[in-house]
C-alpha cells in the first residue's frame, strides 16, 4: 500500500469518527433539553437553550428561498472534493 493510500485510509477515517460523534453529542443533547424542551443554566450568565438554526453560521441563508438548499448542497460537495484531492 502507498503511503499516499494510507493517509486517504486515515484521514477518511478520522473524518467518518468525527462525523459519528458530532452526530451521537447532537443526538445526546437533543435527548436532554428537548426531552422535556427546557432551559439549563450552567452559569449566571451562560445557558443551554434548544434552538434551531435553519441556515448556516449565524443563521446566514436561512431564508425560504427555494436555491438556498442546493447552494448550500453545492458548496459541500465543492469542499468534500477539495479536501479529498488534498488529502
Amino acid at each position: 500500500m502507498t503511503v499516499a493510500m494510507q493517509r486517504l485510509k486515515f484521514g477518511l477515517g478520522v473524518a467518518l469518527a468525527v462525523v459519528a460523534l458530532d452526530q451521537a453529542l447532537k443526538a445526546w443533547m437533543l435527548k436532554l433539553v428537548f426531552d422535556p424542551p427546557r432551559v439549563i443554566e450552567v452559569t449566571p450568565f451562560f445557558n443551554l437553550a434548544p434552538a434551531w438554526n435553519r441556515g448556516v453560521s449565524f443563521g446566514l441563508l436561512a431564508h425560504d428561498s427555494p436555491w438556498a438548499p442546493w447552494l448550500l448542497a453545492g458548496l459541500a460537495v465543492a469542499i468534500v472534493i477539495f479536501l479529498l484531492r488534498w488529502l
